[in-house]
């Protein structure tokens, strides 16, 4: 057995659970709402956990990695 897993009715479970693509979306609600800028880091952010990766991932998958910055001019 691994040190860091964990056995739970007959599954091995390894540490903490990762963040769902449902945690994303709640998520940027969230900072649309405040109207914050969604992206990885904010979203982590608001989350408190995960990867960037993972965070990254889910963002491309709704197609909301970085909104469109406003212009200066």
């Amino acid at each position: 057995m691994r040190p860091w897993a964990d056995f739970r009715g007959g599954q091995i479970m390894a540490g903490r659970p990762g963040i769902t693509l449902v945690d994303v979306v709640q998520a940027c609600v969230a900072l649309r709402h405040q109207k914050r800028r969604v992206g990885p880091s904010n979203v982590r952010s608001q989350l408190g956990r995960g990867s960037m990766t993972t965070i990254s991932r889910h963002l491309r998958r709704l197609a909301l990695r970085q909104e469109p910055r406003p212009s200066r001019g």
